[in-house]
């Protein structure tokens, strides 16, 4: 079994490796779904000795990118290969819903030539059909994070079962904590889980000044210790 906590920050990846995690994801702004890490976080991060996978999507809002953002993520991504990472999580979809499969081709191929792991991550819950892993399992991606291509992954039990008869490795996510993976466990067979353990907190800094307040909402996301502790020995001791 293996447990991936989702990190947002150097501080949630101290909190997951004490609480023993396998492996983290290492993100930024966990709020927006997750994007590149700056490489001064990855660099410090790395420092803790723990398998890391390193996000690279430069923008929120989907997975249909312009050509300069893509120019941007492979600058990212080439920057990022040459640090001692253990993979990278990415997607890329077409306007019409499908998986690009030159994008993710030409990634894949950048990663595995450095010896790493390549990680198709959630963009595959919105693409067109589900048997469109046969095209990431012909390219040759390692990994998929998936929900089964439901908002929640207790909801896509049926879809991760069937993920699982293809030859790479369903890493499942959304909505997966303590209470319901033996749940999943039992229903897919799904030996790896994603989640974040996250809880809110306030920074006192964005009320000082009544006339002024840089963002609408005053709370961000930190890894909580005692979810991700209790997270890490769930999964550990369903195997």
């Amino acid at each position: 079994m293996i447990v991936e906590l989702c990190c947002g920050s150097y501080e949630d990846a101290l909190i997951a490796k004490k609480a023993n995690c396998d492996r983290i994801e290492l993100n930024l702004d966990l709020s927006l779904g997750g994007l590149t890490p700056p490489m001064g976080t990855v660099k410090k991060t790395l420092e803790l000795e723990i398998p890391t996978v390193v996000m690279i999507r430069n923008r929120p809002g989907g997975f249909c990118y312009s050509k300069e953002i893509y120019t941007s993520m492979l600058w990212d991504l080439k920057e990022f290969m040459t640090l001692p990472i253990e993979g990278v999580a990415f997607g890329f979809l077409e306007e019409n819903g499908k998986i690009d499969e030159n994008r993710t081709r030409e990634f894949v191929d950048i990663i595995h030539g450095a010896g790493k792991k390549a990680v198709f991550h959630r963009a595959f819950d919105n693409c067109q059909s589900i048997d469109e892993i046969k095209l990431l399992v012909d390219i040759g991606v390692d990994r998929l994070l998936t929900s089964g291509r439901k908002n929640k992954a207790m909801e896509g039990l049926d879809n991760l079962k069937r993920l699982q008869d293809f030859p790479l490795d369903i890493i499942v996510a959304s909505g997966v904590n303590q209470e319901n993976a033996p749940r999943i466990y039992e229903k897919t067979g799904i030996t790896q889980y994603h989640a974040s353990c996250r809880t809110s907190v306030i920074d006192p800094t964005t009320s000082v000044h009544a006339d002024f307040n840089i963002s609408s909402n005053d709370e961000f996301f930190q890894m909580d210790f005692k979810k991700a502790k209790e997270f890490v020995r769930i999964i550990h001791e369903l195997q």
